[in-house]
């Protein structure tokens, strides 16, 4: 830590992953997402001192452009139908809960009509990476599609996202059910292909697709 950044963290997920990062640096170009050896190396020298082994295969690298603006949040709405949310770091995270309250309260305030989604999809089969060797040898003899790895960051099958699939046709409900795409997101072209085989069409959201993962 120092007096730019708190210094990252290592973590490990919901899913079983080990997360480690972020480092900090400033760049000119707008664009410019690269990671660099350098990066990589002294994130691996200042988190693994956490660990007694290092992580076996590494599933993908993270990079982002975060402008700054100041040292406050600017949450405000200049014109009607536009919220800023925007120059806001690390506490963020903390404060998302109320900065969702504020905005709604926004939303509501210049007129637009919230509706509650009532109906909730929830995964009717067990999930790839919660099964033992034994589950998953039986489930990939009974469907092959079990075996083809869709999401590499959190280990979701073609056999899962097809079954979101028959339920939400759509990308944000196969996302939410399965988690494929909630990471990294390299993985979202696959799942748009198998919806252009599947369904003939490719549909971000739909009404009725309101959706919820359970644990």
């Amino acid at each position: 830590p120092n007096r730019r950044t708190k210094g990252g963290g290592a973590l490990i997920s919901i899913d079983g992953k080990s997360i480690w990062g972020p480092n900090l640096k400033d760049v000119k170009e707008k664009d410019n997402t690269s990671v660099t050896r350098e990066d990589i190396e002294g994130i691996l020298e200042k988190f693994s001192k956490l660990f007694k082994r290092l992580p076996r295969d590494v599933v993908a690298y993270y990079s982002g452009v975060r402008s700054i603006a100041g040292r406050d949040f600017i949450i405000n709405q200049p014109i009607r139908n536009f919220i800023n949310v925007a120059g806001i770091q690390s506490p963020g995270l903390t404060a998302a809960p109320a900065i969702a309250k504020m905005v709604l309260k926004m939303l509501v305030g210049s007129g637009v009509r919230l509706k509650k989604k009532d109906k909730i999809i929830r995964p009717s089969f067990k999930r790839f990476r919660e099964m033992k060797e034994d589950e998953i040898n039986k489930a990939i003899k009974e469907n092959p599609e079990f075996g083809k790895i869709i999401c590499l960051c959190n280990l979701v099958t073609e056999a899962e996202i097809l079954e979101a699939m028959a339920d939400a046709p759509c990308i944000d409900a196969i996302k939410h059910v399965t988690r494929a795409g909630m990471s990294c997101q390299k993985c979202l072209a696959d799942i748009i292909i198998l919806m252009q085989r599947h369904t003939k069409k490719v549909v971000k959201d739909v009404e009725g697709s309101d959706v919820a993962w359970q644990q």
